[in-house]
């Protein structure tokens, strides 16, 4: 848990704080901030893909994963450190300290993943997602609250010793990753999949199919979530307060969001967060509208479907690494979680973007108030809501492949068809 809880506290502090450094203390034009930021995620999706296939083909290089980690985390760590320290104007060097932080993020974090699939083969998927999504749901309330003086102090000064503090904290955290590391086989040959079928390129497409719908999906929360860091705050005490209500409410909403998954499925629950996501950000507008009460109602409820959409997202995923026999096998999950964080980091890139060029769009004398935000809010909603659509049809598509790929198998064809 620690070594997860610095991991989040590392990449939420990068997420949410990268856009605003570009634009407010390096000066950077905000489309030019997005598209930065979108080609660093690209740059990381790269990584992680090629990182999670290499780990699965050579078996040896496991065995020097803790020295890889232990390296790669100093690396993270000091290049997110010196963002904001960075001479104002200079995007070369933004380039190549985000270039740095996402190249190392990912040598650690694919086998890390990979970790926590094996655990949930065994513990139990929606288990353990639950526990990573509280950790990650804590580093979310503590940057969040990290992030609220930026809302009411701006220079260069208060950003540099916020994202030392993180950095310095996520450094201590990660300590016993590579310890962790030592815990798993490095060169046993992977066990066979369930069904006999040796190649990974057919159990991996229905992998590949979700990636792609929630790249879409929680890319387009997020935009809201970086839009919200621009918005005047000087007359809605809710906007200084938003990402501290986001952050708790994600943490907030673990509970009722399993409960609802054990009664009516996971794959189910998925889609209806997303069906809440759709409405909640369609209101966001209105509430800012209204005054800070009800600014900070939708907002606690942004953040609370927007954690479900992630703890959800995560399990159902973790339940498809299962059928594809990757949770026994650490090569198979660092491939597959390979593709999911790549994929996530594109929409994650994509966010920054649309909010980058939701920005540079307003028109000049345009205060930056909650009618400002329904441009990207229409189109977010737009995005969630096909995410919905798609995904149902997905899980309806995949209900039917599972059923004829198992006829063979005794007492699994009556439990996955009913």
């Amino acid at each position: 848990m620690a070594s997860h809880g610095g991991k989040s506290l590392l990449w939420a502090g990068e997420d949410a704080f990268t856009l605003y450094i570009l634009v407010v203390v390096l000066n950077v034009p905000p489309a030019q901030a997005g598209t930065l930021f979108l080609g660093s995620s690209i740059w990381n999706a790269g990584i992680d893909a090629l990182w999670g296939a290499a780990l699965a083909r050579f078996p040896g290089i496991r065995g020097r994963l803790p020295y890889i980690a232990w390296s790669a985390l100093l690396v993270a760590c000091a290049s997110f450190v010196a963002l904001p320290l960075a001479a104002s104007g200079s995007l070369a060097v933004a380039a190549i300290l985000l270039i740095l932080f996402r190249t190392a993020f990912a040598l650690f974090d694919v086998p890390h993943n990979a970790v926590a699939a094996v655990l949930a083969g065994e513990h139990g998927h929606l288990r353990v997602m639950r526990l990573r999504t509280v950790g990650s749901s804590v580093a979310g309330l503590a940057v969040a609250a990290a992030a609220m003086p930026l809302l009411t102090v701006r220079g260069a000064v208060l950003p540099a010793i916020l994202l030392g503090t993180i950095g310095v904290t996520a450094l201590l955290l990660l300590l016993p990753l590579p310890w962790l590391l030592t815990l798993f086989p490095t060169a046993a040959p992977e066990p066979p999949r369930a069904d006999g079928r040796e190649g990974r390129s057919g159990a991996m497409t229905p992998i590949l199919l979700f990636c792609l719908i929630q790249m879409v999906g929680i890319g387009a929360l997020a935009s809201v979530a970086k839009a919200a860091l621009h918005l005047d705050s000087s007359h809605l005490w809710a906007v200084a307060a938003a990402p501290l209500l986001i952050a708790a409410m994600r943490l907030g909403a673990i509970p009722p969001w399993s409960a609802l998954a054990r009664r009516v499925r996971v794959t189910t629950a998925l889609v209806l967060a997303y069906a809440a996501s759709t409405a909640v950000v369609l209101a966001l507008p209105a509430a800012l509208a209204l005054g800070s009460v009800s600014a900070a109602v939708a907002f606690a409820l942004f953040g609370a479907a927007l954690g479900g959409v992630a703890l959800l997202a995560w399990s159902v995923f973790s339940q498809l690494l299962e059928e594809a026999n990757a949770t026994t096998a650490l090569g198979r999950a660092a491939l597959g979680y390979g593709i999911f964080t790549a994929t996530m980091k594109i929409g994650l890139g994509g966010s920054a973007l649309l909010a980058g060029h939701w920005l540079a769009n307003l028109p000049v004398d345009t205060g930056l108030t909650g009618a400002a935000l329904s441009p990207l809010v229409l189109v977010v909603a737009l995005l969630i809501l096909l995410c919905a659509l798609v995904e149902w049809l997905r899980q309806i598509t995949h209900a039917r492949w599972r059923c004829r790929g198992t006829q063979n198998r005794p007492g699994f064809r009556s439990l996955c068809c009913r």
